[in-house]
């Protein structure tokens, strides 16, 4: 039991040696690759020896040397890596009856500020009917143009044979009275009383 325990501590005393061994070889290491690399600067000063008796003593000065820092200092050959721009899209219904075409057709996809161009083309025999933007009814044409484009739209036409379609009858003006004068009744002339005569030759009778 006794020979066991001693061979243990035996080879504890061994471990110990070994990892102090080469705990020292690495410091040691340490500090002269740091001398060698200019990290501690080693100056011997003068009138430092001292002697007391038989010991002389000698002091050094450890200094890292300087180092300048910029805040602002950006490395070279370093490329900085910008965000890629986000690309927004935004859509347009365009929805037709039978009769014609209508080109882009369907679901148009759009980017964000660029424009949109609809070109609309009856079959033979019909016209565009109506038409109408965004659920707004506005006036027949050919070519529609989105401009600038934020938001999505919606885009309805209507084909229909020409025959269908009736012209609109045209309003008959109605003639407005004018106010006519009436003539001024002219007086009729009275004829007035003839004059009594007196005859001098007549008495009065009593």
């Amino acid at each position: 039991m006794d020979k066991g325990n001693s061979s243990y501590a035996s080879r504890r005393r061994k471990s110990w040696a070994l990892v102090s061994g080469v705990s020292f070889l690495a410091a040691a290491l340490t500090i002269i690759m740091c001398a060698l690399g200019g990290v501690f600067k080693f100056e011997k000063r003068e009138n430092l020896g001292n002697l007391n008796g038989n010991n002389m003593k000698l002091e050094f000065i450890t200094s890292a040397p300087n180092v300048h820092v910029t805040p602002d200092y950006n490395p070279p050959n370093i490329a900085v890596i910008e965000p890629p721009e986000v690309q927004q899209y935004h859509y347009i219904s365009i929805v037709a009856s039978a009769g014609g075409k209508v080109a882009p057709y369907g679901l148009a996809k759009v980017k964000e500020g660029e424009n949109l161009e609809i070109t609309i083309t009856p079959d033979p025999l019909y016209v565009i009917a109506e038409l109408k933007i965004d659920g707004k009814k506005i006036e027949p044409t050919n070519h529609y143009v989105f401009t600038n484009v934020v938001n999505g739209h919606s885009l309805y036409c209507v084909f229909k044979l020409e025959s269908e379609i009736s012209p609109s009858p045209t309003a008959t003006p109605t003639p407005t009275p004018h106010a006519t004068s009436k003539p001024t009744p002219t007086p009729t002339p009275v004829p007035s009383a003839p004059a009594e005569t007196e005859n001098p030759g007549e008495e009065e009778k009593p």
